[in-house]
């Protein structure tokens, strides 16, 4: 799940801010792309998020999917 996926699961930027710890507008910031994302945020919002939103989701270009981390064992 990515962010907007949580929002919409929350209703709203402000449900969905309060679920993970963080303020309204720093949703509205990351959604909008004012604020871009990283990797330490997106590992940072899975941790918040309880795994719901994944940094895989957030960022597969540099953390590629869940499946890629299996094999590279």
């Amino acid at each position: 799940m990515n962010l907007e996926q949580f929002v919409k699961k929350h209703k709203t930027q402000v449900a969905a801010a309060k679920a993970l710890g963080l303020s309204q507008g720093m949703i509205s910031h990351r959604l909008s792309g004012r604020y871009k994302m990283t990797a330490n945020a997106a590992i940072d919002l899975e941790r918040r998020s309880g795994g719901e939103i994944s940094r895989y989701d957030l960022l597969p270009n540099i953390f590629g999917t869940p499946d890629d981390q299996d094999t590279a064992a």
